[in-house]
């Protein structure tokens, strides 16, 4: 079946190795997605970081860093992700992170996604902190 798979991840500072990870693995990731059967699968690559409530101001809460898109399209937006150094707490600026605000940014198509309709829908996400509760 036809099928859209995000790539989500946390660019704080605190995931540099797992970062790292992630694009030493992309391609055997998706090799496996498709293995699996999914041969109507596009991929898009968003990360987030954190809010600034009260806090420094960090990069940004969230980024497409492509739409859907093909394999090698999405192994190449993998790989510009870097994490962030700038806003405190390697910025993340504090221990919880955006991650729910991105979801729901994804979930919503707020984010810029082109989820096609009759696609299932997935998220791999990759994080490390808890998140925000608003």
């Amino acid at each position: 079946p036809a099928s859209d798979f995000l790539f989500l991840a946390d660019t704080t500072g605190s995931m540099g190795p797992s970062i790292d990870d992630v694009k030493t693995n992309a391609q055997a990731i998706i090799n496996a997605i498709e293995g699996a059967g999914a041969a109507d699968g596009r991929y898009a690559v968003a990360n987030y970081r954190d809010t600034t409530a009260g806090l420094a101001a960090c990069d940004y809460l969230d980024e497409l860093d492509t739409n859907f898109t093909n394999a090698a399209g999405a192994i190449t937006a993998i790989n510009t992700w870097s994490v962030g150094s700038t806003g405190g707490v390697d910025d993340g600026c504090d221990l919880p992170e955006s991650q729910l605000y991105a979801l729901h940014q994804a979930a919503t198509s707020s984010l810029g996604l082109s989820w096609r309709a009759a696609a299932e829908k997935f998220v791999i996400w990759f994080g490390d902190a808890p998140g925000h509760d608003d």
